[in-house]
């Protein structure tokens, strides 16, 4: 009995450590493994170095915490604070801001993965400085890994580039969004949104035709133009659209001010221009014109308005409502651009003509012309 007694607290011992060596195995697998998408996300805010500083810093404080809630004394020999100078040096500053680094430039999938091959230089370096060697069978496992990476990694060594997801599924409007690392693409089968850094996609629901697109500049919502108004759509909780701002009539062409506050409408069959208020969520001006526009565009000091129509361009004083400049041409004009200091205005003109035109702004002189082989229909400028 007394045996019996004695043997069911062993068991219990044995069954709570195998319970706690499982937590401690699960912990690792969740907090190390989720390091490297945990790491792409603020390395678009940050530095590498300022966010690995930040990094420890909030760990360190944190451990010294734990240590003195629990009383206990740190006392390190000068031996061994020269050995962890070298560890802090070689694997918090060389591995893990490299490591952020990296992911500028490559997705948290494949930089996980390469870091998967430090068991292989750790086994090599054991067995070359005489350490502990592997078995046959860990050399077999180990073997396999390295397979397994080779399959994972073989598109980006043939081709010498790290492999980003980039093709789409959605069919329907492109715009760039204003978070500049990301673009989108709205279509009446949803919203994918491809992160121009990592090239990982994401999905929201959407149903309506889109016309043309205007990010938010809050980042988590666009304005999208369809024929019964504006549709705010939130691009969070899996899309949503909780509601249209009404205009004058379907949109032919829309363009949002810089800094986000202003959306103007051209209204299709119709010589006017709808200002919408992005704080309001209403028409809170009009502008008109004296031709059916194609294409808007704002100039970055928000003083010009540059309407494309059949005709050509015109340039509008947004303050006086009043024509500041125009230029005749002998195609339509599909869709125009303005240079990010606002010095040229870019015209993409289909039909007769096949070409872009360069225009300088806003006194809209042609400057040069560049000519294409088919009809352009967007344009869209990139700063650098």
């Amino acid at each position: 009995m007394a045996t019996l007694t004695q043997a069911a607290p062993q068991e219990e011992k044995e069954q709570s450590h195998r319970l706690r060596i499982g937590a401690s195995f699960g912990l690792v697998y969740l907090f190390w493994g989720s390091t490297y998408l945990a790491i792409m996300i603020p390395v678009r805010h940050f530095p590498p170095p300022v966010l690995g500083a930040l990094r420890f810093l909030i760990a360190g404080a944190l451990m010294l915490g734990w240590c003195a809630f629990r009383r206990k004394k740190l006392a390190i020999t000068r031996g061994d604070f020269l050995r962890l100078l070298l560890v802090g040096v070689l694997l918090l500053v060389g591995g893990n801001t490299v490591l952020a680094w990296a992911e500028e430039y490559i997705n948290s999938g494949l930089a996980a993965m390469i870091v998967a091959v430090v068991p292989i230089w750790i086994a090599m370096i054991e067995a070359l400085f005489g350490g502990d060697r592997l078995t046959r069978l860990g050399w077999s496992g180990l073997l396999l890994g390295i397979g397994g990476l080779l399959v994972l990694l073989w598109p980006d060594i043939v081709t010498g580039n790290a492999t980003t997801k980039r093709s789409l599924t959605v069919d329907g409007v492109v715009a760039a969004n204003r978070d500049g690392h990301s673009l989108m693409v709205v279509g009446p089968s949803g919203v994918e949104q491809i992160d121009l850094e990592t090239g990982q996609n994401e999905y929201f629901d959407y149903h309506g035709r889109p016309e043309a697109l205007a990010p938010s500049y809050k980042h988590n919502h666009v304005f999208v133009a369809t024929s019964r108004g504006i549709d705010l759509l939130y691009l969070n909780l899996g899309g949503r659209t909780p509601y249209t701002i009404p205009l004058d009539g379907p949109p032919a062409a829309m363009a949002m001010a810089g800094s986000g506050t202003r959306i103007y409408a051209a209204i299709a069959g119709m010589r006017i221009i709808d200002v919408v208020d992005t704080e309001q969520y209403a028409v809170t001006d009009r502008i008109t014109i004296d031709v059916q526009a194609t294409s808007l565009a704002v100039s970055p000091r928000e003083d010009i308005l540059y309407v494309g129509s059949g005709n050509g361009v015109a340039a509008i004083a947004i303050r006086e409502k009043k024509l500041a400049s125009s230029a005749a041409f002998l195609g339509s004009v599909a869709d125009l651009a303005v240079s990010p200091n606002g010095d040229q205005l870019y015209v993409a003109l289909a039909g007769l003509t096949h070409a872009i035109a360069v225009l300088d702004a806003p006194r809209l002189r042609v400057a040069h012309v560049i000519e294409l082989d088919n009809d352009p229909s967007r344009i869209l400028v990139a700063s650098y």
